[in-house]
């Protein structure tokens, strides 16, 4: 089995590194001059300690996709189109292709650029952070749910994932997995880039705790009317994988620090839209969408932000 992992993030990076140790793997990030960044290694922090050798290529030096091989895209979403273009030039259809974005409606997105593939989903819960140029601190690591897609490599991918330190399952259903997940970034991560607060700060806060409910609350409610039946197991899980990662910044804070778009359209607007189109009233993310989305225009984190030299 060999891998290709498209986007050097923080997803991206420690996924690379972690499954280097047991099958080839070949990361490939957005701007080609990132490469060098890498040359060195990938080194661990915090919870996870370890340094790892993993190739890092343009997609210059890439012509074609070795057959099936593993293709893991951890863009963001919104970096989705330009690098299924690249992805579509090398790939022969043995290939598997992976989505491991956050957000609903991921598949959807896939598909207006690259149309007619059985998309395999990875939902990451994953407490990560990069920082440069190759320090990857880790918060906490619970799970990467695979689903959808073609049953037999997704398993083999999970049994690949699980034996590199990164626990993982397949499911057969696309929707509930991605809800599952959402349930967690629509509820912590908007509130926490809101105050520029670590993602425990919610349940150790009087003031945000209520605002989470609320969110929970509203967000439970759009799931039902899709027809995704959240359980209080699932809410349990957002509240587990809030401690577990307490220490992390969301990807959310850290795009508005650096002066980069989010994912808010995919994420808290995406329940707005399900919203509206199933009559659930979600007053609470319309709030966190708009005003993430503000802050994204003026780059008011950005402009005040620290030392970004560090990311």
């Amino acid at each position: 089995m060999s891998f290709y992992i498209i986007g050097a993030g923080s997803i991206g990076v420690f996924v690379a590194a972690k499954l280097s140790k047991n099958a080839p793997v070949t990361l490939v990030p957005r701007d080609p001059s990132s490469a060098e960044r890498f040359a060195n290694g990938i080194t661990f922090t915090m919870n996870d300690q370890g340094h790892f050798q993993v190739p890092c290529l343009p997609w210059s030096q890439i012509e074609r996709f070795e057959k099936d091989s593993f293709v893991l895209l951890t863009t963001k979403i919104y970096q989705l189109g330009d690098a299924l273009r690249e992805v579509a030039k090398r790939t022969d259809g043995s290939q598997t292709l992976v989505l491991c974005q956050n957000g609903l409606g991921v598949c959807e997105e896939a598909e207006k650029f690259l149309p007619g593939v059985k998309w395999g989903r990875a939902i990451c819960w994953l407490g990560v952070r990069l920082e440069a140029p190759a320090t990857v601190h880790v918060a906490g690591v619970e799970a990467m749910e695979l689903a959808g897609g073609e049953e037999a490599p997704l398993r083999r991918l999970a049994e690949t994932l699980s034996a590199s330190g990164i626990p993982a399952f397949w499911s057969s259903n696309v929707a509930p997995a991605e809800w599952k997940k959402a349930l967690w970034n629509v509820s912590v991560n908007g509130l926490c880039a809101l105050v520029q607060g670590p993602n425990g700060l919610v349940l150790e806060d009087p003031f945000l705790k209520p605002l989470m409910d609320l969110l929970m609350k509203e967000a439970l409610a759009v799931a039902r009317a899709q027809g995704v039946h959240l359980t209080d197991a699932d809410c349990a899980r957002v509240i587990e994988g809030t401690r577990t990662a307490g220490k992390n910044r969301n990807s959310t804070l850290q795009d508005l620090t650096y002066g980069r778009a989010t994912e808010m359209p995919w994420l808290n607007g995406a329940v707005v839209r399900l919203g509206l189109k199933y009559g659930v009233p979600t007053p609470g993310h319309l709030m966190i969408a708009n005003l993430i989305q503000h802050l994204e225009k003026t780059r008011v984190f950005a402009d005040f932000s620290v030392d970004k030299s560090k990311g």
